[in-house]
């Protein structure tokens, strides 16, 4: 091996030492008389290596998250986790607050995060690994989304109609959402009953009425509801005589005559309050010109796992073009959008949903500075421990090496026993003007 040498005393030299060569040497020396053989036995320490890496975490507000890890080295390495911007060390089976470390059956260092909130959104976990060669760490970040279930859309709702009597009125309420939601109609305010013979409901919500009498006008309403809330459309129902010449007749308009549905709208831009909507227009104009588009919105607390929903809430009508900006939306609330175009005929099918959008809350603004302090001192190696040296039997000398100095204010100096019994992590802090 090109790592080994006899130097000229006859001591033996292995460079560039690896695990594997760990083991007993024995050297054997014999003359005319004899032999004799001396052994010494070569131990291998190898810093830690983390190989079971934590990986990123993405959960829902108020669930579990749980970032695992496994490192190898000799003597095997002491593993324990580390939470940024909070000074304590999570060693197995310990716990502080809704943070607690243990260990898996299959020998991984366990992180559990219980109940995360959206302000747990960005947090920084630290695997460490320790042994008497050295260290490595890595670090995984949590996400946490709304987990919010956006209310049922009423795809196409029923238009206002005036129709001559003794003819027959459709109105449409063509819905989506997941689960399906159940439609129910209502006139009045009343809900409607399926046992008189002029009046049906299809399987697609569609309400059908024949034969219309004086007494079918009114106010027909559309309710689509869910686990996850409901959607109103309301249309008006007028019957004169066919022989009133003063009456301008009009029914429900065809799928032909309306526009077609905008695209997805995007988030192009988030403020405090505020939130920027684009879209891009369908092909399909309709039968008449295009007066605008309407913006509808849904809201939830992100506390909120179940329900809670506003509905669907018209708050901008007829806007010109295909961007638009809202204002005076309330801090930590999770937020998705639809939109649709409008013509003389009435409005467009529904765009599909937004992606959902949380605003920040008002007293958890992150400043520049400070983000840009989180991202440099959690991107790597900021310090090195270059030397230990032992002072007496109750002190030690530690040196060290700031890799990346800005941002750094000081350091803190965490020590355990080796004792498995020992629980007690004792911390030195050292500013800025003590390092060395």
């Amino acid at each position: 091996l090109g790592r080994v040498h006899v130097l000229d005393d006859r001591s033996l030299r292995l460079e560039s030492v690896v695990p594997e060569d760990e083991g007993e040497y024995s050297c054997e020396v014999d003359n005319a008389v004899g032999s004799l053989t001396a052994s010494a036995t070569l131990t291998v320490h190898s810093p830690p290596n983390i190989a079971a890496r934590p990986e990123e975490v993405t959960v829902t507000a108020g669930e579990t998250a749980v970032f695992q890890c496994g490192a190898q080295g000799k003597p095997s390495p002491t593993v324990f986790w580390t939470v940024e911007g909070s000074r304590v060390l999570l060693f197995p089976g310990e716990s502080a607050g809704k943070f607690s470390s243990e260990l898996t059956p299959e020998g991984l260092n366990q992180l559990t995060i219980q109940e995360v909130t959206r302000n747990d959104s960005g947090l920084g976990t630290v695997c460490n690994a320790v042994n008497s060669a050295g260290s490595d760490s890595w670090h995984a970040r949590l996400t946490v989304t709304s987990g919010f279930h956006p209310p049922p859309v009423i795809e196409l709702g029923p238009a206002n109609q005036t129709l001559p009597l003794e003819t027959e009125a459709l109105f449409r309420c063509q819905v989506r959402g997941q689960p399906p939601p159940a439609v129910t109609w209502y006139k009045d305010h009343a809900p409607i009953l399926q046992l008189h013979p002029r009046i049906s409901v299809f399987d697609n919500g569609t309400l059908f009425i024949e034969d219309l009498q004086k007494a079918d006008e009114g106010l027909y309403t559309c309710v689509a509801t869910s686990e996850h809330g409901k959607a109103t459309w309301s249309a008006k129902l007028r019957l004169e005589s066919l022989r009133n010449s003063d009456i301008a007749f009009f029914k429900s308009p065809t799928l032909g005559a309306l526009p077609g549905p905008p695209s997805r709208p995007l988030i192009v831009n988030i403020q405090r309050s505020s939130v920027t909507l684009s879209w891009s227009r369908h092909s399909q104009i309709g039968s008449s010109s295009l007066l605008g588009y309407q913006v509808e919105l849904s809201g939830r607390p992100v506390e909120m796992r179940h329900g809670g929903s506003t509905g669907w809430v018209t708050v901008a009508h007829r806007v010109p073009g295909p961007t638009h900006a809202l204002h005076h939306l309330l801090p930590n609330m999770t937020y998705m959008f639809l939109v649709r175009a409008e013509n003389a005929h009435g409005f467009s099918p529904a765009s599909p949903l937004s992606s959902p959008v949380t605003l920040p809350e008002l007293d958890h603004d992150t400043p520049e500075e400070l983000r840009e302090a989180m991202s440099t001192l959690s991107a790597g190696h900021i310090l090195e421990l270059t030397s230990i040296f032992p002072i007496s039997s109750t002190s030690i000398k530690l040196g060290w090496e700031i890799l990346i100095s800005d941002f750094v204010e000081g350091v803190y100096i965490y020590s355990r026993g080796l004792d498995v019994k020992a629980k007690t992590t004792n911390i030195l802090t050292v500013l800025h003007f003590h390092v060395q």
